[in-house]
């Protein structure tokens, strides 16, 4: 959703911010499939990036910023927003009054809006109101 910003939920500078994390993830991937698929992972890199994977390093891992959440979580979060949904008759687009969401996902809450269509979202015991 952040990458589109069909919405406008999001700033520019998000929607930029979300392109480039893309772009990198991508770049990343294929330096580390390209020892296993060299053919494909060659014609792709020299197509997003204008180089040759194989003349760089392997990849080195970083520090990662750690989150308070995991991605079962996340996928908690969303079983129970999609249940809500079909129990309800409703569309997996359609939109939802509020989305309360534990503290500890607060910081992906706007992301969180904007997957499931939430005009307001809280923190609080996870909820949903149709």
């Amino acid at each position: 959703n952040r990458t589109y910003n069909s919405d406008a939920s999001f700033t520019a500078a998000e929607q930029q911010g979300a392109i480039h994390t893309l772009h990198w993830v991508i770049e990343q991937l294929l330096a580390l499939l390209a020892p296993v698929v060299p053919f494909i992972t060659a014609k792709l890199y020299t197509e997003l990036c204008g180089s040759d994977v194989h003349a760089l390093a392997f990849p080195e891992a970083q520090d990662v910023t750690a989150v308070d959440f995991s991605a079962a979580d996340i996928a908690e979060l969303n079983s129970m927003v999609w249940k809500s949904k079909k129990d309800a008759g409703r569309g997996l687009r359609d939109g939802i009054t509020k989305l309360v969401i534990p503290e500890k996902l607060s910081a992906a809450g706007r992301e969180l809006q904007s997957a499931h269509g939430a005009a307001a979202v809280a923190t609080g015991e996870l909820g949903v109101e149709l």
